[in-house]
């Protein structure tokens, strides 16, 4: 099963994080997607780390630069094609 992750809001950092934890000792298949002030939960290190079993990480390129201009993004830079793509792939999403 292909899971797709959107988060949207910056207080999704906790949920996330325990998500990524689960797929990971279930082995699953997972991608996220950041938009809006999901950004912001790409500043918090153990999202970051749990992060690593992830097929895709992709954060909105337009809400990075609204948030933080002069930061490199730790994962790759998209648009929200590339969400719109990853949902079509995916077999559940699940928005935070």
């Amino acid at each position: 099963m292909n899971l797709f992750i959107v988060v949207t809001t910056r207080r999704s950092g906790p949920l996330l994080k325990g998500l990524a934890e689960a797929f990971g000792r279930k082995g699953m298949t997972w991608s996220v997607f950041f938009t809006g002030e999901g950004v912001a939960v790409l500043h918090q290190q153990e999202c970051l780390v749990a992060m690593k079993g992830a097929d895709a990480a992709v954060a909105c390129g337009e809400s990075w630069s609204a948030l933080y201009q002069e930061l490199d993004c730790p994962v790759e830079i998209g648009s929200q094609l590339n969400n719109s793509m990853m949902v079509g792939k995916a077999s559940r999403v699940i928005s935070l």
